[in-house]
């Protein structure tokens, strides 16, 4: 005998179980897109990333160009419609092939996209290239004697602030998704 929840019980569970399995296969394609992305930027000029790096070294850098100001808005374009587009695209296609889907399907399914990509991020691009590798095409000479402030630990720590985003973003995408779906 099962409860009737209601509309709660619809955003909960309209459909059949998550197939990790296809999130994490998409998690992988936004996880190349987005490094591909990324590493070009950060061959093309490593300043385009400054908000991105240790206070300590975006306060020994003089700040963006306008110029710089604007080549980052061209890479954040295509960014956020990967970041967006791969998981919704994921989410839409599943959603056609099993029907309607409820809250939990569309939070768990969005959430491990996200965090496959997060965690390549981290392992792959932040501790593995970045940090010890550090290769010369994204590091210049005046970033070198400010290397040690790039550490292990402050990409975990953006690790982790990357996963509350990814629950947060989940749950409210997941939540509009289960409701029109």
């Amino acid at each position: 005998m099962t409860a009737d929840l209601g509309l709660l019980g619809v955003w909960l569970h309209k459909g059949e179980n998550v197939d990790l399995g296809q999130a994490v296969l998409h998690g992988l394609l936004l996880s190349v897109v987005l490094s591909i992305l990324i590493l070009g930027a950060l061959a093309y000029n490593p300043r385009l990333f400054l908000q991105d790096f240790p206070k300590p070294i975006q306060e020994a850098l003089p700040p963006l160009t306008n110029r710089e100001k604007r080549e980052r808005l061209l890479v954040a374009v295509p960014f956020l419609i990967a970041v967006l587009g791969i998981p919704l695209w994921g989410v839409l296609s599943w959603s056609a092939a099993q029907g309607d889907i409820g809250f939990l399907e569309a939070f768990a399914y969005l959430w491990v996209v996200w965090m496959v990509f997060n965690a390549v991020d981290l392992v792959i691009l932040d501790w593995l290239i970045v940090v010890a590798w550090h290769p010369r095409f994204i590091t210049p000479p005046e970033f070198a004697p400010l290397l040690h402030h790039n550490t292990y630990r402050f990409h975990f720590i953006g690790f982790l602030k990357g996963t509350a985003l990814i629950t947060v973003a989940s749950a409210v995408l997941g939540l509009v998704l289960s409701a029109l779906l």
